[in-house]
C-alpha cells in the first residue's frame, strides 16, 4: 500500500511511520486511491475498488507486515491494508485482543492451594489393632510392609508411648490391619511372647467397637 496517505477522513500518516518493509510492498507503484477510495463512495462502487486492492495484497510479500503495521500504528480503520478490509481488520484486532488477554491470564501465576489442615485422631484404636495382630503372631514388620508406617513408629504405638496420630497414617493402619491377619503363614512365637507379657487381647476380642476407649475386650488372653 501507498505508505504516505490515508484518506476518508484521516490525517496525511507522519513520515516517521514508514518503513523500509514498504519498499518490497505489491502496492507501491497503485494509486492510493485503490486502497483508501474517495469520500462519499456507494457501497457498490467501494466493494469492486477493493477487490482490485485485495487481489494486489493477495500477491504481496509483505501483506502480513502491512497488517501488524496498521493494527499496531492504530490505523485500521481506513481502506484496504494488510490483504484485509477495514471491517476484516476490525474484527482481526479483537481477536487478538482476546489472544492477548488469554495469554496475560494463562501466564498469571495460580495461588497456591492452601494447605490441608492436620487431622489428628486418638491413638487407642490403632494401638488395639497392632497389640492384636502382635497377639495372633504377626511381626511388626510385616505390619510395616503392609501399611508403609516404620516399624519404629508401630513399635512405639503398640507399647503406648503415642496417644495421638496423623489421619492419614491412622488410614494406613486400619486398612493394612485385615491384610495382616490374613497372612495365617505369618506367625512368630516372639511377637506372640510379647503379647502373652503384656495380656493383650486376640483379635477376635474386638468388634466394631474397636476405636471405642471405653469399649473393654470380650477376652484377654492372648495367644498362646
Amino acid at each position: 500500500m501507498k505508505s504516505t496517505i490515508r484518506r476518508t477522513g484521516s490525517p496525511l500518516m507522519p513520515p516517521t511511520a514508514i518503513a523500509d518493509w514498504t519498499r518490497e510492498a505489491a502496492c507501491r507503484a497503485e494509486d492510493v486511491d485503490l486502497f483508501f477510495g474517495p469520500d462519499h463512495e456507494l457501497p457498490w462502487q467501494r466493494d469492486a475498488r477493493e477487490e482490485k486492492a485485495l487481489a494486489i495484497c493477495r500477491s504481496c510479500p509483505v501483506a502480513a507486515t502491512c497488517l501488524d503495521a496498521a493494527l499496531d500504528q492504530g490505523i485500521w480503520q481506513w481502506g484496504v491494508q494488510g490483504g484485509m478490509t477495514a471491517d476484516e481488520r476490525t474484527t482481526e484486532r479483537r481477536r487478538r485482543l482476546r489472544r492477548a488477554g488469554d495469554a496475560r491470564r494463562a501466564d498469571k501465576p495460580k495461588p497456591k492451594a492452601k494447605p490441608k489442615p492436620t487431622v489428628w485422631v486418638e491413638a487407642i484404636g490403632l494401638q488395639r489393632r497392632v497389640q492384636a495382630a502382635s497377639a495372633a503372631g504377626r511381626r511388626i514388620k510385616t505390619f510395616s510392609d503392609m501399611s508403609g508406617v516404620s516399624e519404629s513408629f508401630l513399635s512405639k504405638l503398640r507399647a503406648g508411648r503415642i496417644t495421638r496420630l496423623r489421619e492419614e497414617t491412622a488410614k494406613k493402619i486400619r486398612t493394612a490391619y485385615p491384610d495382616v491377619l490374613a497372612e495365617i503363614t505369618d506367625v512368630y512365637p516372639e511377637p506372640l511372647a510379647v503379647a502373652a507379657a503384656h495380656g493383650w487381647p486376640l483379635p477376635g476380642a474386638w468388634g466394631a467397637d474397636i476405636d471405642d476407649p471405653s469399649a473393654r475386650p470380650r477376652e484377654t488372653a492372648a495367644a498362646a
